[in-house]
């Protein structure tokens, strides 16, 4: 019969070696990842539940973290609740569209043809992204009633993300 061999991921190789780590989006972790990570903060130890044991961060071992917070939808969970002690708040807001498009432009040139297209679809799904009207504050309501209040809402790295993978097709 076959066994389960206990693999190293990323963030056990990252704390062993002293590298740094970004986790997007903790506010979506999994309960046994938060765990994990309160181990971590308090005694810089990771514990490892498969193997029962426990790993000394590197002291050159950091932790970064991000929660993607839109006015409209709450996306803190009890487990970021407890991890918030942990971490210096740096909120940032939304870049407007003239910066989103300056980014593109010069982080994906080959889809400077279609970056007319790109910030209309911006605009659509990120709703701070544009100045707000009541006109856009009706096209917010809108896209709200439709938002699954388990996921969270796009974000200018989503859109990011998505140019990196048009970039790609469009090569």
């Amino acid at each position: 019969p076959g066994e389960f061999v206990f693999k190293k991921g990323s963030l056990t190789h990252a704390v062993e070696q002293g590298s740094w780590v970004l986790l997007e989006d903790i506010n979506n972790a999994s309960f046994e990842l938060i765990t994990a990570l309160l181990s971590l903060f308090e005694k810089r130890l990771l514990y490892i539940p498969q193997r029962g044991q426990y790993i000394q961060a590197h002291d050159n071992f950091q932790l970064f973290a991000s929660i993607t917070l839109h006015k409209q939808v709450s996306h803190k969970t009890e487990s970021t609740i407890l991890l918030e002690k942990y971490f210096t708040k740096i909120l940032l807001p939304q870049i407007c569209s003239c910066q989103l498009s300056q980014i593109i432009s010069k982080k994906y040139p080959n889809l400077n043809h279609y970056l007319p297209k790109i910030l209309q679809v911006a605009h659509h799904f990120i709703p701070d992204l544009h100045h707000h009207t009541i006109e856009n504050d009706e096209n917010e309501k809108q896209l709200l009633k439709y938002h699954d209040t388990n996921s969270r809402m796009l974000c200018t790295r989503d859109i990011l993300k998505w140019c990196a993978r048009l970039d790609q097709l469009v090569h």
